[in-house]
């Protein structure tokens, strides 16, 4: 988890943004069950402790990585307190009924970037897709991992954020094995 804080200023105030980057680890909405082969499986308990967390960060904006969807991300980021922004990939399960569907033959185990943001804090919020930012999935060759940018608006000042998930990798050996760039 990574946590910053962003100082503004105007000449009529200045203010604090709290900004925080969060992998929540295949987040989804089914309890004591893992989203798959792998991932974790998490108890009430679990839900009530990243709420803890959630808490003790008091972040104004929090990039989210390796959720389920919206559903899954509001039994963290509870919809009357914050407003929740989704890659579109996720619209594609939406439509389908993957994203909301108890069967686990069913659902959907994809994983997606997105946004929580406290409500209240900005004037106005957008959301982009940055599918560019995407990588290819090995097992099936469709595209998973885009990026998803929002642009806040606050005391008419703007701020883009990106959240991004990186390509899994890094707790292999492979990158000592990569040449070394020459200059």
């Amino acid at each position: 988890m990574l946590a910053f804080t962003l100082l503004t200023s105007t000449t009529a105030a200045s203010a604090t943004i709290k900004l925080v980057a969060w992998n929540l680890n295949n987040l989804h909405f089914v309890v004591d069950e893992p989203l798959r082969d792998g991932a974790p499986s998490r108890s009430e308990e679990d839900y009530q402790l990243l709420q803890k967390y959630r808490d003790r960060l008091d972040a104004d904006v929090i990039a989210l990585q390796e959720v389920n969807g919206p559903r899954a991300a509001g039994l963290v980021f509870p919809p009357d307190q914050y407003d929740l922004y989704f890659s579109a990939r996720y619209i594609e399960d939406l439509v389908t009924g993957k994203a909301t569907h108890l069967d686990p033959e069913q659902r959907s185990d994809r994983i997606y970037t997105g946004f929580a943001v406290r409500r209240g804090v900005f004037d106005a919020v957008s959301k982009r897709d940055v599918p560019s930012l995407g990588v290819i999935h090995a097992a099936d060759g469709r595209p998973v991992r885009w990026g998803t940018e929002i642009l806040l608006e606050k005391d008419g000042q703007l701020l883009r954020l990106l959240s991004v998930h990186l390509k899994s990798g890094c707790t292999t050996a492979a990158w000592r094995t990569r040449p070394t760039p020459t200059v």
